[in-house]
């Protein structure tokens, strides 16, 4: 039993650290600036990525998308393809940032006027 929770916890910190470092490549150049703040980063970096998995999963295989892929068929170019993932990831975005300006989690005077 102790076997398999060492297991888990190498795993589980060696895809956390890969995480952590795709994260802040993808916040540069934003990091955190405490003990804390690193470690929170660690600890939630696997479940933020298998999040953001989850939904790019959803936005690439709901009816909508499944429709616009075998209408678009054989093309390797489609602005139908290129417009519904720019409109979805636009919508989404959106609905993140109402949902962190509702909880108060923006930072001050963000976003801007």
């Amino acid at each position: 039993m102790l076997r398999r929770i060492l297991t888990f916890l190498g795993i589980y910190v060696v895809c956390s650290a890969g995480a952590t470092f795709l994260l802040l490549l993808n916040w540069f150049p934003y990091h955190p600036h405490s003990l804390s703040g690193w470690l929170v980063l660690f600890v939630v970096a696997v479940p933020v990525t298998v999040v953001g998995e989850g939904i790019g999963k959803f936005l690439f295989s709901n009816p909508v998308a499944r429709a616009i892929d075998a209408k678009t068929e054989g093309r390797s170019f489609s602005w139908l393809r290129i417009s519904f993932m720019l409109i979805a990831m636009l919508l989404f975005s959106a609905l993140v940032l109402v949902i962190l300006h509702w909880l108060g989690l923006l930072p001050n005077g963000w976003p801007a006027p």
